[in-house]
């Protein structure tokens, strides 16, 4: 969450069209979720003007996308799309189109 941009609800005039402007998100605007062990899933949206330098977009919260998820449904795990699209990649930090072509998963297959 601290790398994490989302829109300031304030937005710049550019020739007549708005641009939104990012920033540092600010966890008050994300919801409370309740249970024993709920979870928060963030369903981040790819940016459409910024790239890291591999070509993958930057992604963003829009607080109107976080939504809690119970701990369990029907005795399955918990599973959120971070990402939309693309997946969450923790040894990158951030969101992946193409996960193939990183090691987001190593750890999972030893």
């Amino acid at each position: 969450i601290d790398r994490d941009e989302s829109p300031h609800p304030a937005t710049a005039n550019n020739n007549g069209t708005n641009v939104a402007i990012y920033g540092k998100c600010d966890i008050r605007h994300f919801p409370y979720c309740n249970g024993d062990r709920p979870n928060v899933c963030f369903n981040r949206i790819n940016r459409q003007d910024a790239f890291y330098p591999d070509k993958h977009p930057k992604y963003y919260i829009d607080y109107n996308r976080v939504r809690c998820y119970p701990d369990r449904v029907n005795n399955v795990d918990f599973t959120c799309s971070s990402c939309s699209p693309g997946r969450w990649c923790m040894p990158e930090g951030r969101c992946i189109l193409d996960e193939n072509l990183y090691h987001c998963w190593a750890a999972e297959d030893e």
